[in-house]
């Protein structure tokens, strides 16, 4: 049920988890098999109820306040929601080993269901032969309560050599009886009724009068000792052999809530169903109906368990007469068919009629998210508030902290009274979940905790941190019932991430992103163009080899053509950028002649680079132009313009080079921040064509620009000795010194002191034989 009272039952809960639509909430499976397997009764089955209850209350309400990710799954649905009420506490359970091993269960013993029938009255009854006078006398005392003395009489006549073996069968049954009685609270005493009854059944092979009660007696003996499938096999036994019997009437209840306490509900269901068709007016019908309610709840076949409920309550209207779990369990089956006003009246007369019982906390618990889902969350926020002021360190009390905390995101706009104990939970559900975090140490609970907080995190747009609390999450329960609704979210959480580094250009924080997910998960749940966003960045920070490994991935399964194409051409720039031009060109070898200018242009940039690095200056040159020339919006257009000019520069083409450099420098400028370093650098080089070409004041202007913006020491460096160079060439030896000792600075770096003492010297003696040299 994961948190679905509070979530998944919502009547937005269809437009949020469409997993939830068909059957409202159902429990989370890693809660329900915490149960399963084992030998229970009634108490700690309900106590299951308990925390499948609690847990689906705590899921929903953020469920519900915003839809998430489209695709994202909700938690597991199974099939069962509720479990039956419970019995009495139990006593200690005696040694299964101090039963005769020779007693062998028979294969049906476990067929039956029902709830735990009442003591058999009397005692076993023997044939209807002549009942011997000490016998009589026995059983007077027996009737009359006095069962130690009846006792001692029997055991006084069995000690007798001359009393006939009719009369002697009768005293021992009746003895074996006797014991039954005395033994109460014994379980020593208990197992001597047990090789009684067996003696009695051994000596006397069936079918013989009176071991129908030996049976039932025999069954009853086992209940107590609370070896609950010995005492359905017994039961069993006397239903098969014995069916004409008056004991039988009861022994399929008897038998059901034997199967209840085993664990085995759908055996008892069946038991129950077979005792209401027999016995529809029987005392214990009532008992057997409710029981109904709560297997069917448990085993999330709603419909069947409000039919029972309405019958229980159209039969027996008078709800004081039922039990707190008997209202509990009928509250429930209104809940969960999402009858909220019905589930109202029922859980409110249980809370009233029982205000301090065991189960009080859990009822007003049911109450609270039941009024949430009746659209009165003030209300429901006052009856958890009152849960906790109850059983404050409980789990009921945690329970109801969590469903206060998600109350506070699916509701922020609610004006809760501040007196209320959970006021603050509501007010600060981020704290209230830390909060609790801190105490629990039930790692289902802090598994919940978690993906909530997670959440709530979500809801207030600090994806960062909710996606390393769903990391965390699907990281430390791999196999919880959080764990893929986790990873869903932690996906959705990333691409929001993702979108906010894409559009800061943070490659660093993209890059890390990458290493904490698997690949595999990345491709199965992010789009193309999201997973080619992560390559681009993985080269940008130089991991080259990461992102050429995702690109080859994603080529094998890219979307279409087009999509291959640009993978390819991307693989060919790496291999480029390692001045690899053979790999780079068979990179490109299976790619068409594509219709999208923009990929025209970057498969013609590739292999204009491709012809640069083997030396082919003149070809690289004209695919640059090639490349520009086509009509296409591209973001590398700038770097395309900066390579042209680079070529063009290096030929000696020196007009055409400035022309490409202002170009690049003009679209470099449109992001001065993100492309300061590489707009510093166009600058230096076009500063040093216009040099060349005798516009110096053009260039220095450029290179003083650059001294005082360049993020880069060293590229401040570099403009200050081209600065010197270029005065120098001037006869301003004067300037030229300043801009030098610009490069020296302080002489904290010793390859520019000894850059800018060479270009010094190298000046000055240029300056003194420039006649000798020309």
């Amino acid at each position: 049920m994961s948190f679905s009272l509070f979530g998944r039952g919502f009547r937005k809960i269809e437009t949020v988890a469409r997993a939830f639509k068909d059957h409202g909430f159902r429990k989370i499976g890693s809660v329900a098999k915490v149960f399963q397997g084992r030998e229970f009764g009634r108490k700690p089955l309900f106590l299951a109820l308990g925390v499948l209850v609690f847990a689906s209350a705590a899921l929903g309400i953020w469920y519900a306040a915003v839809p998430g990710p489209v695709k994202t799954a909700a938690p597991p649905e199974e099939n069962r929601i509720a479990a039956p009420s419970a019995p009495a506490a139990e006593s200690k359970t005696a040694t299964r080993q101090d039963i005769d091993k020779a007693e062998t269960l028979p294969e049906k013993a476990d067929s039956g269901v029902a709830a735990a029938p009442q003591p058999a009255p009397g005692h076993s009854q023997a044939a209807a032969a002549p009942v011997h006078v000490l016998v009589q006398q026995a059983r007077a005392e027996y009737d009359g309560g006095r069962y130690a003395r009846a006792a001692e009489m029997l055991s006084e006549l069995l000690r007798q050599n001359n009393v006939e073996a009719t009369a002697q069968d009768q005293a021992k049954r009746l003895l074996a009886d006797c014991s039954f009685q005395l033994a109460e609270g014994n379980n020593k005493k208990l197992l001597e009724a047990v090789d009684a009854y067996k003696r009695i059944l051994d000596q006397h092979p069936d079918p013989s009068e009176g071991n129908d009660r030996a049976y039932f007696n025999l069954a009853r003996t086992y209940e107590k000792l609370k070896f609950y499938y010995e005492a359905a096999a017994a039961m069993e036994k006397l239903l098969i052999r014995y069916p004409d019997s008056s004991l039988a009437v009861d022994a399929p209840f008897f038998i059901g809530e034997m199967n209840m306490k085993t664990g085995k509900t759908e055996l008892a269901a069946a038991r129950f169903e077979d005792f209401l068709s027999r016995r529809p007016d029987h005392p214990k019908a009532r008992e057997a109906t409710v029981n109904l309610v709560g297997i069917h709840l448990t085993g999330g076949r709603i419909d069947a368990a409000r039919q029972h409920a309405q019958t229980a309550l159209k039969r027996w209207p008078n709800l004081s007469e039922l039990s707190p779990d008997a209202l509990l369990n009928l509250g429930l089956a209104h809940y969960w068919s999402k009858e909220y006003a019905e589930a109202i009246r029922v859980l409110a007369v249980a809370a009233s009629l029982y205000p301090a019982g065991e189960k009080t906390a859990v009822t007003l618990y049911v109450l609270g998210c039941t009024l949430f889902h009746a659209e009165r969350p003030t209300a429901a926020l006052a009856v958890f508030s009152r849960v906790k002021e109850m059983k404050p360190d409980s789990w009921e009390g945690d329970e109801s902290t969590l469903a206060a905390a998600n109350i506070g995101l699916a509701r922020p706009d609610l004006k809760a009274p501040f007196f209320l104990t959970l006021a603050p939970a509501f007010r600060d559900p981020l704290e209230a979940y830390n909060q609790l975090l801190q105490k629990t140490r039930n790692h289902g609970l802090i598994e919940r905790i978690r993906f909530q907080k997670a959440y709530g995190l979500w809801l207030k747009g600090r994806y960062e941190e909710a996606f390393r609390e769903f990391h965390q999450v699907a990281a430390t329960y791999p196999l919880g019932s959080f764990a893929a609704p986790s990873r869903d979210w932690m996906m959705a959480s990333l691409e929001k991430i993702l979108e906010e580094a894409f559009r800061k250009g943070d490659h660093t924080m993209v890059a890390s992103l990458y290493f904490q997910i698997p690949v595999r998960e990345l491709q199965q749940k992010l789009p193309f163009e999201r997973l080619y966003g992560i390559g681009k960045s993985l080269a940008a920070v130089g991991l080259d080899a990461e992102a050429k490994s995702l690109w080859k991935a994603l080529r094998r399964r890219a979307p279409d053509d087009r999509a291959r194409e640009l993978l390819a051409v991307s693989i060919a720039r790496l291999d480029l950028d390692r001045r690899d031009a053979a790999e780079a060109q068979r990179d490109l070898q299976d790619i068409r002649r594509s219709a999208d200018a923009g990929l025209q242009r970057e498969t013609a940039a590739v292999q204009a680079g491709i012809d640069r690095l083997a030396g082919r200056r003149g070809e690289a040159i004209l695919r640059y132009e090639e490349a520009l020339n086509l009509p296409a919006d591209q973001a590398g257009d700038p770097f395309l313009h900066r390579e042209l000019a680079m070529l063009l520069d290096a030929e000696g083409r020196t007009p055409r080079a400035i022309d490409q450099y202002r170009k690049a420098l003009q679209g470099l400028s449109a992001d001065p921040e993100r492309q300061a370093t590489v707009l510093a650098d166009g600058r230096i080089r076009l500063a040093d064509s216009y040099v060349k070409e005798g516009s110096i004041q053009e260039g220095m202007k450029l290179l003083q620009d650059v001294s005082n913006t360049a993020p880069d020491a060293s590229l401040r460096r570099w403009s200050w000795y081209r600065m010197g160079r270029a005065l120098a060439n001037q006869g301003n030896m004067t300037g030229a010194d300043k801009a030098f000792g610009q490069v020296k600075g302080a002489g904290e770096d010793e390859f520019w002191g000894k850059v800018a003492d060479f270009a010094r010297e190298d000046a000055h003696w240029s300056r003194k034989f420039k006649d000798v040299i020309r």
